[in-house]
């Protein structure tokens, strides 16, 4: 008991530093994947810190949260910002980068790649469900464009499904979350359906 007080006293210590102002091209609030991160969103990271934040209003008080500076009203920005900020980011054809930057090494690197004719994997598929726990947690669907994310999932359809397997595959490598994984890891380009990327798209 006491280690589980001590466990979320540490949490509500460090969570606003999670939670990033709008900067540049990321024009919505957002989540990032933890309190050393300064200027990137990244998608399934947001994702999962908008689960956590749902669990911890499940868990405290409205003055514990109200003493770390936060409230459901703001988690509900921050929740909406991170989707809102990549719809933003969406190009003609769909595609979603699957992260975005307002400073340093990444920003507009996949907007630059894309316009080269560069393919990189979109957005991972964690959107839809993204959007879907964000609107639940406030209790509002009004607030974003259902055709863009039909679009995003056409991009999936379009660019990353081969129909003589019936699976989806990775454009490449870079940036899917499964570091080292050895079905991914160093292949050639478009050539591994891992059954990562296909179980997450079969829930989105």
């Amino acid at each position: 008991m006491e280690n589980e007080k001590a466990i979320k006293n540490y949490v509500l210590l460090k969570i606003k530093n999670i939670m990033k102002q709008p900067a540049k091209n990321l024009r919505y609030p957002f989540l990032v994947p933890g309190t050393g991160y300064t200027s990137e969103l990244w998608g399934w990271d947001a994702y999962w810190e908008a689960v956590s934040l749902r669990r911890i209003c499940e868990i405290c008080k409205d003055d514990e949260l109200t003493k770390a500076g936060i409230s459901r009203k703001i988690i509900e920005e921050y929740m909406r910002g991170s989707v809102l900020n990549f719809i933003d980011a969406q190009e003609d054809d769909g595609y979603i980068p699957i992260m975005l930057a307002s400073e340093g090494l990444f920003e507009n690197f996949f907007h630059c790649e894309y316009v080269n004719g560069v393919q990189h994997n979109q957005h991972l598929p964690f959107l839809c469900q993204f959007t879907l726990l964000a609107s639940e947690f406030s209790g509002r669907y009004d607030w974003f464009d259902g055709n863009k994310l039909l679009a995003y999932m056409r991009y999936f359809e379009l660019h990353q499904y081969d129909k003589s397997s019936g699976l989806y595959f990775w454009q490449d490598d870079i940036m899917i979350g499964i570091d080292n994984n050895p079905t991914v890891f160093n292949r050639l380009p478009r050539s591994s359906a891992d059954i990562f990327l296909n179980s997450f798209i079969y829930l989105e």
